[in-house]
C-alpha cells in the first residue's frame, strides 16, 4: 500500500510538471492562454458565469450585447457554462484575468487524473496506465483547443468517468454504475452539448461489444437503460428549453426546411464556417493533423498491427473518424471532395444535429482510443517480454 501511494503522489507531481510546462509562457503578469477570437469569447464568458453565480440571476439573457435589444445566450450557445461556474473560484483569487493560466492547469492535470480512473480499470500494469494518462493528458486536441483559447472545449473531466462507468456495469450488477455512467454522460453534455452525440456514437459499439460477451444479456440492457434515463434527466431541462427555442425560430444555424438530401452538402451560413464545415478532413490541410502526428501516428499503427483490446476499441476509432471527417472529405480516387451520406443522414434526421459547425471536436473521443493504444502497447510489451528487456521499448512508448 506505501509503495501505491508513493507512485500515485509521483503521478500526480508529475501530470502537474507537464500542465505547468504547458503554460509556462502565460506564467507572466500580463498573460493568458490562447490567442485569437474565441480566446477572447472565453474570458468574457467566464467573466459572464461569475457574474451571473455572484448576483444569482440566470445567465440565458443578457442586455450587454446589442443594448437594449439584447441577446438570447441560451438559444445561441446551451448556456454551456459548466465549467465557467466551477472556474469562479479561481477568479476570485488570481482575479481578471490571471485565473486563466491556473484553470487551464487545472483542467489539464483533472483530464488526466480521471483518466487514470478509466487506465486504472482496464490495465493491470502501473507503467501501461501511466504511459496512457500522460498521452492523454497531452494529446494534440486538447492542446489545439487550449492554444485558441477554448477552454470548455479541453475541458474533459466527465467523459473518462462516464466511459469507466459504462465498462464496469458490464461485469457488476450494482446500480451505482450505470447512475456514474448517465450521470458524467450529462454532466460532460453540459459543458458541450454537441459531447452527448460523440459519446453517443462511442456507447453505441461498446454497448453491442458488451451485449455480446454479457453473461446476463437482459441485466446488460436494463442497466444501460438505466445509465441512459440517468444522462436523460440531467440534460432534459436543456432539450426541452432548446426546442421551445427553435419552434420559436430563435436558434440561428438550424437547417428547417431543407431537402433531405443525403449527398448533397448542408446550406451555406452567413458565417465564417463553409458548407464542408469544419471537419477533420478540412483540418488536415489547414490545421493541427492531430492523429497523424508521427508521435501519435506510429504507436497508434502499431497497437492497430498487434495490440490487444482492438475489438473493442477499434470500432469506436473508426466510427468517430468516420464523423469527424464532416459532410464531405477528400478521398484518393477523383478531385472533387466526396459527400459523406453517413454525416448527412445524421444532419438532417438527428435533432440538432445540423447545428454542429465544427464536427473535427469529434476527435476529442477518438482520442481517448488513441491515448490508450500507448497503454496497450505497454502492456503488450511487459507481458511478451522479460523485465529487463522491455525496460527500454517501454520508456520509449
Amino acid at each position: 500500500m506505501i509503495f501505491k501511494l508513493r507512485r500515485i503522489h509521483w503521478e500526480c507531481a508529475f501530470y502537474l510538471l507537464l500542465a505547468l510546462v504547458a503554460v509556462s509562457k502565460a506564467l507572466r503578469p500580463g498573460h493568458v492562454v490562447g490567442d485569437g477570437v474565441d480566446m477572447y469569447g472565453s474570458i468574457w464568458f467566464f467573466w459572464y458565469a461569475a457574474e451571473s453565480l455572484e448576483s444569482l440571476t440566470s445567465p440565458s439573457w443578457t442586455p450587454l450585447f446589442f443594448f437594449p435589444l439584447g441577446k438570447d445566450i441560451f438559444a445561441h450557445t446551451g448556456n454551456n457554462l459548466l465549467d465557467a461556474y466551477l472556474a469562479t473560484p479561481f477568479q476570485w483569487v488570481f482575479g481578471f484575468t490571471g485565473w486563466s493560466r491556473w484553470w487551464v492547469v487545472a483542467v489539464l492535470v483533472g483530464n488526466a487524473l480521471s483518466f487514470r480512473v478509466l487506465a486504472k480499470h482496464l490495465f493491470s500494469s502501473s507503467n501501461a496506465v501511466f504511459a496512457a494518462t500522460v498521452a492523454w493528458q497531452l494529446n494534440p486536441y486538447v492542446l489545439f483547443e487550449m492554444t485558441c483559447g477554448r477552454y470548455t472545449q479541453a475541458f474533459l473531466w466527465f467523459l473518462p468517468l462516464a466511459l469507466y462507468g459504462f465498462l464496469k456495469m458490464q461485469e457488476d450488477s450494482r446500480w451505482r454504475w450505470p447512475i456514474l455512467a448517465g450521470v458524467m454522460t450529462g454532466l460532460q453534455a453540459w459543458t458541450y452539448w454537441f459531447m452527448g452525440f460523440f459519446m453517443g456514437l462511442a456507447f453505441l459499439w461498446l454497448g453491442l461489444h458488451g451485449l455480446k460477451r454479457a453473461a446476463d444479456r437482459k441485466g446488460f440492457l436494463v442497466r444501460s437503460a438505466a445509465a441512459g434515463a440517468a444522462a436523460l434527466a440531467l440534460v432534459l431541462p436543456g432539450i426541452l428549453a432548446m426546442a421551445r427555442a427553435a419552434s420559436d425560430n430563435a436558434v440561428p444555424g438550424l437547417s428547417d426546411g431543407v431537402e433531405k438530401d443525403l449527398f448533397s452538402l448542408p446550406m451555406g451560413l452567413d458565417n465564417n464556417v463553409g458548407q464542408a464545415l469544419h471537419g477533420y478532413d478540412f483540418f488536415g490541410y489547414l490545421g493541427p493533423p492531430m492523429l497523424t502526428y508521427w508521435t501519435w501516428a506510429i504507436p497508434l499503427m502499431a497497437w492497430l498491427a498487434f495490440g490487444p483490446g482492438r475489438s473493442r476499441w477499434l470500432p469506436v476509432l473508426v466510427l468517430i473518424v468516420m464523423f469527424s471527417l464532416g459532410p464531405s472529405a477528400n478521398m484518393p480516387w477523383g478531385d472533387a471532395q466526396k459527400v459523406m451520406p453517413h454525416y448527412m443522414a445524421a444532419y438532417h434526421y438527428l435533432p440538432f444535429f445540423d447545428r454542429l459547425w465544427f464536427p473535427y471536436r469529434m476527435l476529442s473521443v477518438a482520442m481517448v482510443v488513441a491515448a490508450l493504444a500507448s497503454g496497450f502497447l505497454v502492456l503488450q510489451i511487459e507481458t511478451r517480454w522479460p523485465p529487463w528487456r522491455s525496460r527500454l521499448p517501454v520508456a520509449g512508448v
